[in-house]
């Protein structure tokens, strides 16, 4: 999976081939591709817990690039807003990187998804 993963993101991942023929197998290809970027938000959650920030950023990370990819507008605001939690906790309290990265992110979060409320909330905290 992670080596998929890894292909997916330099464009070099094999053709999903049961996504060709019929519209059944077409919504198998985009479940696939929801599953993929769930995964990624999933492992950064859980990276975060740890308090392994390098790993939940390579995780939110990944999860932005292929939600702009496939047009996913509110995994790309999760993305953002979580990017925006690991970006608050490595900032501590440099109160100046706080305001002008990490509200940024929060900003782009509700950009993309107005309505998500961890991204509201954050961005008051």
């Amino acid at each position: 999976v992670t080596r998929f993963l890894e292909s997916l993101e330099k464009n070099e991942a094999p053709k999903f081939y049961f996504c060709i023929s019929g519209a059944f197998s077409i919504a198998v290809c985009r479940n696939l591709k929801t599953d993929l970027l769930q995964a990624h938000n999933n492992l950064g959650g859980i990276c975060n817990k740890k308090k392994d920030l390098k790993c939940a950023y390579e995780h939110y990370k990944a999860l932005k690039l292929l939600s702009d990819k496939v047009g996913d507008s509110f995994m790309l605001a999760a993305a953002y807003n979580n990017l925006g939690l690991v970006a608050f906790e490595e900032a501590k309290n440099d109160f100046l990187t706080i305001r002008e990265s990490v509200l940024g992110l929060y900003d782009r979060a509700l950009a993309h998804n107005p309505n998500l409320i961890d991204a509201v909330y954050n961005k008051a905290s």
